[in-house]
């Protein structure tokens, strides 16, 4: 990415914004602001007028191809199984709660001022960033939101507070550069990483609304991807509006495809390498009672592993001893993310793409090298959607790629379960 411009702009017209907000956080005259883009994704939108050139944004983007991409895993000091000593809290959180129990800790025992996480916003329709600064905040924040959020704009803007953030890995990777490049810049005193499976177009959530039969009009009272408390883990679609509507968790799989950000299908994140503790769901690994939830839970730093102590020894978290390489099995890194990876690196070479990691010196040798063809139909399609120049092109590409998947069998099968759910 080097010598493509002193700002952001290389990056959003390749299709490599994250959404992550550290570029308009960090600029000094304000000249960046985040936008949903003509494909529903949060996007750095660059004031020309306003850029002085000081390039403190790209310095900081984690697609900035500064940063090697070898390492899938990171540093791994603990694993754990666990879940929130409260039951309650167990039963409405994501996996096993575990995550929003850790910030109720660090909250109570005054250890944070406030917490930057990411909520869904039933007027909007959006899950969006925002600060924390209550238990009652952090509950109601709980479960899995999937769309973007600008977390780290949030944390640049809260310096004056001692801040905890659950962010993802390029979030992370994000204040990892800053901590790095700019060393009087106040950061979160813990980061929480989730396990990423990459961020999706809000045009998802509103798809979701179409097929529950939520009219634009009505207004929703709580949209959950995943609801433990309809068939327990790993959790069913959940939308209260005017009435309760439950759909088949296959459905979200289904829809995830076609909605995918293009800069998440190149990403060598997922396992949130740059977090002091990384918390996901426990894959692959059997447990008693796994319709509770469980989280899955590596300690990256000394400070997580106190942190997770402490919280035990309060009563807010239950944990069990797990062999890392198990919950790093379970999320398939080796199995899928590296070849996916790998594959990615060969098809954007080819095509003149360009990438959010140094390459190296080995690009000749990826010209030569043979991928699958579905998935170069995969990134082509996923990056001429990331860049559609408005939401008719964007719809058109959708509806064309749905159609060439659709499947009736399929379609039945999803509204007898929806109705089997409702009964």
């Amino acid at each position: 990415m080097q010598g493509v411009n002193r700002n952001i702009r290389g990056i959003t017209e390749n299709a490599l914004c994250t959404g992550c907000g550290a570029c308009a956080g960090i600029c000094p005259v304000e000249a960046i602001s985040m936008k949903e883009n003509a494909s529903g994704f949060i996007q750095a939108i660059i004031d020309n007028t306003k850029c002085i050139q000081c390039s403190k944004c790209i310095n900081i983007c984690p697609s900035n191809g500064e940063i090697q991409d070898e390492d899938l895993i990171g540093p791994c000091m603990k694993g754990y199984l666990g879940y929130a000593k409260d039951t309650k809290l167990r039963l409405q959180s994501q996996s096993g709660g575990v995550t929003t129990a850790l910030l109720c800790y660090l909250m109570k025992h005054n250890i944070v001022d406030a917490v930057v996480i990411t909520r869904f916003n039933c007027n909007i329709k959006r899950a969006e960033s925002f600060l924390a600064t209550s238990i009652e905040d952090i509950e109601g924040a709980k479960g899995s939101h999937y769309t973007q959020s600008t977390i780290v704009e949030t944390i640049l803007k809260n310096q004056d507070k001692r801040l905890a953030a659950v962010v993802l890995g390029c979030q992370a990777l994000s204040i990892k550069q800053i901590s790095e490049k700019y060393k009087n810049i106040k950061l979160p005193v813990l980061t929480i990483g989730l396990i990423c499976g990459g961020n999706l177009s809000g045009y998802m959530v509103d798809d979701i609304l179409r097929q529950a039969k939520v009219k634009e009009n009505i207004q929703i009272k709580e949209f959950r991807f995943r609801d433990k408390m309809y068939g327990g883990w790993p959790g069913d679609i959940s939308v209260h509006s005017d009435r309760h509507i439950v759909l088949p968790k296959e459905k979200r799989m289904e829809l995830k495809q076609y909605y995918q950000n293009y800069r998440c299908l190149v990403c060598a994140n997922k396992m949130n390498q740059d977090c002091d503790i990384v918390i996901g769901d426990p894959w692959g690994i059997p447990v008693q009672d796994e319709k509770k939830g469980y989280s899955a839970l590596i300690t990256r730093t000394e400070k997580g592993n106190k942190i997770l102590s402490e919280a035990e020894n309060q009563g807010y978290i239950t944990l069990f001893d797990e062999d890392v390489k198990k919950i790093i099995d379970g999320q398939k890194i080796n199995e899928e993310l590296k070849q996916r990876h790998e594959m990615s690196k060969i098809i954007s070479v080819k095509n003149n793409w360009k990438f959010p990691y140094i390459l190296g010196d080995d690009k000749n040798d990826f010209l030569k090298q043979k991928v699958n063809d579905s998935f170069v139909e995969k990134m082509r399609y996923l990056r001429k959607l990331s860049l559609s120049k408005n939401k008719s092109e964007a719809m058109q590409l959708i509806r064309r790629e749905k159609k060439k998947n659709y499947h009736p069998i399929k379609e039945f099968l999803y509204s007898v379960k929806k109705r089997l759910r409702r009964d």
